[in-house]
């Protein structure tokens, strides 16, 4: 399902409000049904996800602020499909996040992007579809947002971690001041961070 940018229905907007989230960035539409406003509604500062329908059948499933995310899982999926009506070949992006917070809990939701034109040609030959442009570059603004306000979060608790002398675990990534651990017990790789310092050639792995 396409995604769109709209405003929250009051409720969310008033969990949203109590949590501080900031303004309303974007609204996963998971159904084009006139009869629901069960979607997953970003802020600038958490994500609000519901469930139901719309009104006072609309009930609040999981409300997460970035700062709260422990893992953050991201897939980009990217689907190409040939257009009969103009012959040309277009591209559909979509990003998937699994945010999980401390207790467990995970909230799931998808910034999708309009579709595109893949090559070179049907730009000059139909032009740049200029109804999608403004939603793909929206779609890209908060894609990096969500990133950037994890990682701003978890790079104080990583490091002083580190300045400890324990172990910053982030996902499947285990890192000590020594080394860098990809699959919890090294098995998937490990490379030392020392070896990539100027005058020591590229970093290595074992």
């Amino acid at each position: 399902m396409a995604t769109r940018i709209l405003n929250p229905p009051p409720r969310v907007a008033a969990v949203a409000e109590a949590r501080g989230f900031g303004r309303s960035i974007w609204i996963n539409v998971k159904s084009s049904s006139p009869y629901t406003q069960a979607w997953d509604y970003l802020y600038e500062e958490g994500v609000v996800s519901t469930a139901g329908w719309r009104g006072p059948l609309l009930r609040i499933r999981a409300v997460q602020g970035w700062s709260e995310v422990r893992l953050l899982r991201h897939e980009l999926r990217i689907w190409v499909v040939y257009d009969r009506d103009h012959g040309s070949v277009i591209t559909y992006h979509s990003d998937r996040f699994v945010a999980t917070s401390a207790n467990g809990r995970s909230v799931k939701f998808t910034v999708g992007q309009t579709p595109e034109r893949t090559l070179a040609s049907d730009y000059f030959r139909f032009g740049v579809r200029s109804d999608t442009e403004p939603v793909n570059m929206a779609a890209a603004q908060v894609v990096s947002a969500v990133q950037r306000k994890v990682a701003e979060a978890q790079l104080p608790m990583l490091t002083k971690e580190l300045d400890a002398g324990r172990s910053a675990d982030f996902g499947a990534l285990s890192a000590t001041r020594d080394d860098i651990r990809c699959g919890g017990d090294g098995s998937a790789g490990t490379m030392s961070p020392r070896s990539s310092s100027p005058g020591r050639g590229p970093a290595t792995t074992r």
